[in-house]
């Protein structure tokens, strides 16, 4: 016996709980940092992801916003039409020409900042065109024309007489980042004047 009276039984269960509490914080240690380590695992791959795409998509830094518009006949280089701003109210000078049924106008399309300098076609950009809605001014009529899209030019067939009104878009990825105004197409069975 010890002189306070206690045999090593009672100093051993002494130090039991303080044993237990050691395992127990040991424990309470392993988890919270194998939950760390979780957490680290969850954000590590989201972290890569976000680092790979690099800015937001609908970011404006990745998105060209052009200060003008002109459409060149692609077989000869002529100027048909410009634009000397962009949105809505803005007009095209010039035009396109009237197209017979059967022929095709293969288009160019050049999309200049307000510096002069043309947003290149092929790489991230390319040009697409499509019937105009009704919420830009009035829809184009179906059937008139058919649109092929090439990426870098546009054909343009005539299918039927009559008008019909296009748009053409600068096409980034899965999305337009600009569209042009509305702009006319007129086809009949005969060339026009």
């Amino acid at each position: 016996m010890f002189p306070s009276g206690r045999s090593m039984r009672g100093i051993s269960d002494r130090k039991e709980p303080a044993l237990n509490f050691i395992s127990t914080s040991m424990e309470e240690t392993m988890k919270q940092s194998f939950a760390k380590r979780l957490a680290l695992l969850a954000v590590v791959p989201l972290v890569i992801l976000i680092a790979g795409c690099g800015r937001h998509p609908n970011s404006p830094a990745d998105h060209a916003t052009p200060a003008s518009v002109e459409l060149l006949n692609r077989s000869t280089g002529d100027r048909l039409a410009w634009t000397d701003g962009t949105g809505a109210g803005k007009n095209w000078d010039g035009g396109l020409p009237h197209i017979s049924v059967g022929d095709e106008l293969a288009v160019n399309v050049r999309f200049l900042r307000a510096n002069g300098t043309e947003i290149p076609l092929g790489g991230q950009y390319t040009v697409r065109a499509r019937l105009a809605e009704q919420a830009e001014g009035g829809a184009g009529t179906p059937g008139i024309v058919q649109l092929e899209n090439h990426g870098d030019h546009v054909d343009i067939t005539g299918l039927a007489d009559g008008e019909t009104r296009i748009v053409f878009m600068l096409w980034h990825g899965s999305h337009a980042d600009f569209t042009a105004p509305p702009i006319e197409v007129e086809v009949a069975t005969m060339n026009l004047p």
